[in-house]
């Protein structure tokens, strides 16, 4: 079996280094995705650094980013070659968008960078990934469909489960750029001072320029996610 068809790989958008949401972003989770370095990640007051790795260790793995079509396996035949075409067919009609700006704040149990404007270009562009790249996505297996529905899904993010490999689309799609596991039994002390601590990382006054998107692999199932080819509009 070809390393295509034992991978998966995503569509992501991730700011481009000159950005300074990507280094705080990167230093944030403790990792770099494009070169696989481990960086060291902010002390915060009361919270011991293995603590804030574990609270960490799920966006770590996947990379600083928003999801613009989930994580899936190749169709057989496809080939990482064709995802790169098809990301560079996309990009060439795309147009940037800017989050003037960015709001740190909870989504669900979970502490991520969100947008309050542009939520509809944001989405338009997202569902764009979703149509564009289904063609290379191979069927859910079972247990990426048990793995999904764990998380208590209603009747329509089931049915977009089953349309798109993922529950969270079409009008389901949040822009957000994930920075915790999810906080539902931490201590309260704890998420006050993991969110006083992000509000001082990320106080960032430049806006979040979605200016490019990019290809994420994961080499073999539970591996960390690598930036492998990034394309600018």
């Amino acid at each position: 079996m070809t390393p295509e068809l034992t991978s998966r790989y995503a569509v992501y958008f991730s700011p481009e280094q000159q950005s300074p949401w990507f280094s705080a972003g990167n230093s944030w989770l403790g990792r770099d995705a494009e070169t696989g370095n481990t960086l060291a990640q902010p002390q915060i007051n009361h919270i011991p650094l293995h603590r804030f790795s574990e609270l960490t260790a799920s966006p770590r793995r996947y990379g600083f980013h928003a999801t613009m079509k989930a994580p899936f396996q190749l169709v057989a035949g496809a080939s990482e070659k064709d995802l790169f075409a098809q990301l560079a067919l996309l990009c060439k009609h795309a147009g940037a968008i800017t989050i003037a700006h960015p709001r740190l704040q909870m989504l669900g149990d979970f502490l991520a960078i969100q947008a309050d404007e542009q939520q509809d270009e944001i989405a338009a562009l997202a569902q764009a990934c979703v149509l564009h790249f289904d063609s290379l996505r191979a069927p859910m297996t079972d247990a990426e469909l048990r793995r999904r529905r764990q998380s208590r899904l209603s009747q329509r993010h089931e049915e977009l489960l089953l349309r798109w490999g993922y529950p969270y689309t079409e009008e389901a799609y949040r822009f957000h750029m994930t920075l915790s596991d999810s906080l539902a039994q931490v201590e309260a002390d704890t998420v006050a001072r993991l969110l006083n601590a992000a509000e001082r990382h990320f106080n960032i006054s430049a806006p979040i320029e979605i200016n490019n998107l990019s290809i994420f692999k994961e080499d073999a199932p539970g591996a960390a996610f690598k930036l492998i080819h990034r394309r600018r509009f």
